[in-house]
């Protein structure tokens, strides 16, 4: 505890939470670590609560609990398929996908429930043009004319 406090190479959370446990451990009152700590009372209850659910464990008490956070919405898997369908060669009555024509596909496909052109584009953008060209205009390896076959 006193390395995370002395060399302050820690989240500023990380080194509230040692702070609050260090203070409680010598005996300060739940009041008196909320002052010297300068975080809210129910902070030095979640802290001091966390720190006897992990077996007095002080370590895995001040760190930082995995997030769920949001799933990427293009997995890659999806991302493949995305690459695949723009590479592949349209239908004979047009000439290029579009953006909407990728996107659609997709979702009859089930890859995904629904999709924007938006993110195909950005992801088709990212990536940058098949087989590793990049002159607007020239033909990748998979047919598609980089630059100008995706609209």
């Amino acid at each position: 505890m006193q390395g995370i406090l002395k060399k302050g190479r820690h989240s500023s959370r990380k080194i509230k939470r040692a702070r609050v446990l260090l203070l409680l451990s010598e005996r300060a009152t739940a009041e008196e670590s909320v002052d010297k700590a300068d975080v809210g009372l129910s902070t030095v209850y979640q802290i001091w609560n966390r720190y006897l659910d992990e077996g007095k464990d002080a370590g895995k008490a001040i760190d930082e609990r995995p997030r769920s956070g949001q799933p990427p919405k293009l997995t890659d898997e999806v991302k493949a398929h995305i690459t695949a369908i723009a590479c592949s060669k349209p239908p004979e009555s047009i000439d290029h996908r579009t953006l909407q024509m990728i996107a659609d596909k997709v979702v009859e496909l089930e890859y995904v429930e629904k999709i924007s052109t938006e993110a195909i584009r950005k992801y088709l953008k990212k990536t940058g043009p098949p087989g590793g060209l990049s002159s607007p205009g020239r033909k990748s390896s998979c047919g598609r004319r980089c630059g100008s076959s995706v609209r």
